[in-house]
């Protein structure tokens, strides 16, 4: 396969994607509580409910700076932690909230650490500019149905 035919080949999977209607609607909303984050997520419009149908979150870190063995320096939207437990969407219409605090995720992350060995020096605890990632995806296809980012602050 030449690189003109995968091109070709992946350009036209994206404009069927792109002609697409969205098989849900998603709005996250973020409320700063002290030194936490409450995050509500509303499902709408969802055309197929179901069991396998799930919402999930994600924290992630936009930027983070760590030269790893790759030679890459930095990495973009690293997961930092997945808050609250994967949710079925078994009507066209569900909300779900989590609570998300920073500090909890730092101690963890600080543990984790910790315990793998990793030297102190080269941590890249900063956890600057999190985001909330709210995912709808099927787990019987893999597909993922909608999804929405929010910032924490």
């Amino acid at each position: 396969v030449t690189i003109k035919e995968a091109y070709s080949t992946i350009r036209t999977e994206i404009e069927k994607a792109m002609g697409m209607t969205s098989s849900a609607k998603l709005d996250l909303v973020v409320t700063p509580k002290e030194k936490q984050f409450s995050v509500k997520a509303a499902v709408t419009e969802l055309a197929q409910p179901g069991e396998k149908v799930l919402l999930r979150f994600f924290v992630i870190e936009d930027r983070v700076q760590y030269s790893g063995q790759n030679g890459v320096r930095y990495h973009r939207h690293v997961v930092r932690a997945l808050p609250g437990n994967p949710v079925p969407l078994t009507a066209a219409t569900s909300e779900q909230k989590v609570d998300v605090d920073p500090a909890s995720i730092r101690s963890k992350q600080l543990e984790f650490l910790e315990e793998s060995g990793f030297p102190a020096s080269m941590r890249p605890l900063s956890l600057t500019n999190l985001k909330i990632v709210a995912v709808v995806q099927n787990e019987t296809t893999g597909e993922v149905l909608q999804t929405a980012q929010a910032e924490l602050k």
